[in-house]
């Protein structure tokens, strides 16, 4: 695990300015150590503060790099004296002035602010809270934030498969999706903030776009068969997909601006799961074609493909990193499921938790996070772990019958 640890990282300290640098140093001494932090807020305590305070606490213990000792409301003239006696530990301030909340970070052990932001008179203050956090954590160790990310996943609560949302901290959680039909399989495009899925529309699955905002539906790939497992490069704009037009699933690489449609593999076994590299040029896909299910490589043509798990001898749902550093996989181990990375760089696999009942998974935008459904006897329930301190939190319950997450950033 510590070789994972220091590859997460190892880069940013590299480039990042010698602030930054100290701070990933003092991250890094240990791989569950996080860094201490006080939030001293110069505000008034009201109803506003208080969510923002809870908010904020949460979002930055959530991302994993630090461990919240105090939350306190302060006059600006007694500012100073609690800076003073937050000993060995990072210093948050809100102060407002001219209309404008200025939010500061600073190192007691040197007495040096480490980040400044102004920001416009807030409206709401969870989203507000998220914003912060996201900002902090960005600054101080160059990799995005999750606190204002959604999840969107499938749930059958109402009787029908349908599309839900929550936000990563597991509130806000809704229904996006009514259709008359069954929706399965949500994957976020970014560049167009919408969302890929299988429709059964008519009775068989095709790939449609939803808008969240809009609801608006558009049809994207409709062959005849199977239509399903896409997954989005952003970098070159393609989909891989499944499709078993041919009479056999297989997997396809699809461009929808000049509806380019081409097979990729060729093989009597199922291949089904394809996971794209963020830079395009890799993909990571599942194949029984050595008698059981397992997770391989091939180039974006379909050529060079090589098997890269051998923890047992059942391998599935392969999720590939959004810095491309790792896949991470989820394997069966003694009647449950573990979770497994794969370091694409080193080909040496890191197993995060033997027993976590995965099924599907999906990552942040940090790397570090992944979202994951563990189905029980009687539903499915969606959980959120981090791979660095293995830390675990439950983001659904188990009565509503959720699966198939993607994390959307």
């Amino acid at each position: 695990m510590k070789r994972l640890f220091l590859i997460v990282f190892v880069t940013l300290v590299v480039v990042s300015e010698s602030v930054k640098a100290r701070v990933f140093l003092q991250i890094s001494q240990n791989l569950n150590q996080k860094v201490p932090l006080a939030i001293l807020l110069v505000q008034k305590r009201d109803t506003f503060w208080e969510k923002f305070s809870t908010t904020l606490k949460r979002d930055l213990e959530y991302s994993g790099y630090f461990t919240i000792q105090k939350v306190s409301f302060l006059s600006e003239e007694s500012l100073q004296t609690e800076k003073n006696s937050c000993v060995q530990s990072l210093v948050l301030t809100s102060v407002t002035r001219n209309k404008k909340i200025s939010f500061s970070i600073e190192d007691t052990n040197d007495q040096e602010r480490l980040w400044n932001q102004d920001y416009s008179a807030p409206v709401e203050p969870r989203s507000f809270a998220h914003q912060v956090a996201d900002d902090l954590v960005l600054a101080l160790t160059g990799k995005p934030g999750i606190a204002s990310s959604r999840i969107f996943y499938v749930s059958s609560r109402t009787g029908s498969y349908q599309i839900y949302c929550i936000d990563a901290d597991g509130e806000n959680e809704r229904q996006i999706t009514d259709f008359p039909f069954m929706v399965h399989y949500p994957r976020w495009i970014p560049t167009s903030q919408k969302l890929l899925l299988v429709s059964y529309e008519g009775g068989w699955p095709k790939l449609i776009q939803f808008d969240p905002v809009s609801r608006n539906t558009s049809l994207f790939l409709a062959e005849p068969g199977l239509n399903a497992c896409a997954s989005f490069c952003q970098t070159t704009g393609e989909v891989a997909v499944v499709l078993s037009k041919s009479g056999n699933p297989e997997i396809y690489l699809f461009r929808e601006r000049d509806r380019y449609l081409k097979q990729l593999t060729y093989d009597r076994a199922i291949d089904s799961s394809p996971s794209f590299s963020p830079d395009g040029k890799l993909l990571a896909f599942v194949s029984d074609r050595q008698g059981k299910p397992q997770i391989f490589l091939m180039n974006r043509d379909g050529f060079q493909v090589r098997r890269i798990s051998f923890l047992s001898g059942y391998c599935t749902s392969p999720a590939w990193s959004p810095d491309g550093n790792f896949i991470a996989y989820v394997f069966s181990h003694s009647g449950t499921f573990g979770l497994a990375v794969y370091e694409v760089k080193t080909r040496q696999t890191i197993v995060v938790d033997e027993n976590l009942g995965a099924e599907d998974v999906s990552w942040a935008a940090d790397s570090r996070h992944l979202v994951y459904s563990r189905a029980t006897t009687s539903s499915g329930w969606l959980g959120i772990i981090d791979i660095i301190t293995r830390e675990k939190r439950k983001l659904t319950k188990e009565q509503f019958n959720c699966f198939s997450p993607c994390w959307a950033f």
